[in-house]
């Protein structure tokens, strides 16, 4: 599975990544924590 643009999606709403609407902005709080640290 290629990984989404996690730095683009920061930026940009999750409106336009529907890829990762299935994820809550938790859930990928603390997946883009696990790959900052």
């Amino acid at each position: 599975m290629p990984n989404p643009p996690i730095k683009r999606a920061k930026l940009i709403p999750g409106n336009l990544y529907p890829f990762q609407k299935d994820e809550s902005p938790i859930q990928q709080r603390s997946k883009d924590q696990m790959m900052t640290k």
